[in-house]
C-alpha cells in the first residue's frame, strides 16, 4: 500500500548569522517559548527566537548566548537529563568534552576518559523503560561511554569486542538508543543501544554488555527505528517486529530486523553517501486496503551528500524536497520531548534542517 497524498512544505526559511555545526529546537531550561539553538567552531551556543510562519526576516534574532568553555562544538542536545529543570542542554566538542547546562548554568563538564583528546562523534540520550535518563557518547578512538548527571555508569572499547584484527583505528560513527521488539520478546519492547563503527560493524548493547556484533555491507553513518516495510509474513507477531534502517556511506539503506541484516537486497539505493535518516509517522490516505496500525508503514526521511531531502516509503522515493545546499545537521521538533509527550504530538512530523550555506529550514511532512 502506498500513500495517496503526501504534503512536504517549508514552513519557514532563514539564514543563520553565524555558521553552525549542530542545531537543536525546543523549550530550553524553564522558558515557555521554543527556541532555535545553534553551536559551532567557536564553542559558543547561540539561542534564537523561532521565526513566525509569515515572517519576512532574513536572519534569526538572537536572544542570548552561552559560553561552553570548551573546543569547537559538534553536537548540541536538548533533553531533561537532570530532572532539575524542564529541559537541559548537552554540548559535545572535538576535544572529547561534554558540557551539561542546567537552568542556564554549567552544571557538569566531563573530559576525555582516556586522558587524551578524543573527538566525540556521536551523542544519544537514552530514556529507559524504568524511567532513567542516560547519556551515551561515542568517540573517534572507539570508546563508548554511558553516564548520568553525576556518575559514570559504564565504558566499552569497541576494539575489545572485535575478534578479528582490523586495519586502522576503530571509530564510532553513530549511536541509536531505542526499544526493540523481537520474535522472542512476545510483542514487548526492551531497551537496546546500537553502535556503528568505521569498520562496518554494528554492535548490539544491552545494559553494559555487547550481546551481538553484526557486519553491515558498508560503513553505517546513521540509524533510525520504525516500521518501514511490510513483510510477506502477515502474522501479528512478525508485523510488530522493530525495523532499524541503516544509512550507509556507499549510499545504500538496509533494514535490520530481529538483530539480523537481510543482505539479499537493500531497502533503497540512494547513490550518494547518507548522513541522516529520520522516521516520520504516515497519517495520509492509502491507495488500497485498511489503514489499521498494522498496515501503515512509516515515512523514512533521508539526507546526505546531495542538496535535498528524500521522502521514502516501502523502499521507494515518494518525494524530493530541494534545498540550497547539502544538509549538515537535522533535528526533530519532538526530539527534546519525553517519549510520553511526543507520542501524539504533531511535532513528530516536523524537522529542522541546517544546510552548509548556514540556512535553516523548518519542514513539515504530512
Amino acid at each position: 500500500m502506498m500513500l495517496l497524498s503526501l504534503n512536504v512544505q517549508t514552513v519557514w526559511y532563514v539564514k543563520c548569522p553565524i555558521p553552525f555545526s549542530a542545531i537543536a529546537y525546543g523549550k530550553l531550561f524553564k522558558e515557555n517559548a521554543e527556541s532555535v539553538v545553534t553551536a559551532g567552531e567557536d564553542g559558543i551556543v547561540r539561542i534564537f527566537a523561532v521565526p513566525e510562519k509569515t515572517s519576512h526576516l532574513k536572519t534569526l534574532q538572537m536572544k542570548r548566548s552561552l559560553e561552553t568553555k570548551c573546543g569547537p562544538a559538534l553536537h548540541v542536545v536538548l533533553k531533561d537529563v537532570t530532572r532539575l529543570s524542564p529541559c537541559d542542554m548537552l554540548v559535545a566538542d572535538t576535544r572529547g568534552s561534554v558540557v551539561l547546562f542546567c537552568d542556564g548554568q554549567i552544571l557538569n563538564r566531563k573530559g576525555s576518559v582516556s586522558g587524551k583528546s578524543s573527538q566525540i562523534t556521536a551523542v544519544e540520550i537514552q530514556e529507559t523503560s524504568m524511567g532513567h535518563v542516560n547519556v551515551i557518547i561515542g568517540r573517534d578512538d572507539g570508546e563508548i561511554l554511558c553516564f548520568n548527571t553525576f556518575s559514570q555508569l559504564w565504558r566499552i572499547r569497541l576494539d575489545d569486542c572485535i575478534k578479528e584484527k582490523v586495519q586502522g583505528c576503530v571509530s564510532v560513527t553513530c549511536i541509536l538508543t531505542t526499544s526493540i521488539i523481537t520474535q522472542s520478546s512476545c510483542g514487548v519492547g526492551s531497551d537496546h543501544i546500537l553502535v556503528a563503527d568505521t569498520q562496518g560493524y554494528v554492535y548490539i548493547i544491552v545494559g553494559n554488555q555487547v550481546k551481538k556484533v553484526l557486519t553491515a555491507p558498508s560503513v553505517v553513518k546513521t540509524m533510525v527505528s520504525g516500521q518501514f516495510l511490510q513483510t510477506e509474513d502477515s502474522s501479528p507477531n512478525q508485523q510488530s517486529l522493530t525495523q532499524i534502517a541503516l544509512g550507509c556511506e556507499n549510499g545504500s539503506i538496509w533494514l535490520c530486523v530481529d538483530f539480523s541484516i537481510d543482505l539479499s537486497s537493500p531497502y533503497a539505493e540512494i547513490g550518494y553517501p547518507i548522513s541522516e535518516l529520520r522516521s516520520v509517522p504516515a497519517k495520509g490516505n492509502y491507495t488500497q486496503g485498511t489503514t489499521s496500525a498494522d498496515s501503515i508503514v512509516d515515512l523514512l526521511i533521508c539526507a546526505g551528500h546531495f542538496p535535498s531531502l528524500l521522502v521514502l516509503q516501502h523502499g521507494k522515493v515518494m518525494h524530493t524536497h530541494n534545498l540550497p545546499s547539502w544538509p549538515v545537521t537535522i533535528c526533530g521538533l519532538a526530539d527534546y520531548m519525553s517519549k510520553k509527550d511526543a507520542v501524539n504530538s504533531d511535532a513528530k512530523t516536523k524537522l529542522l534542517v541546517g544546510c552548509r550555506d548556514s540556512s535553516l529550514h523548518l519542514i513539515s511532512i504530512t
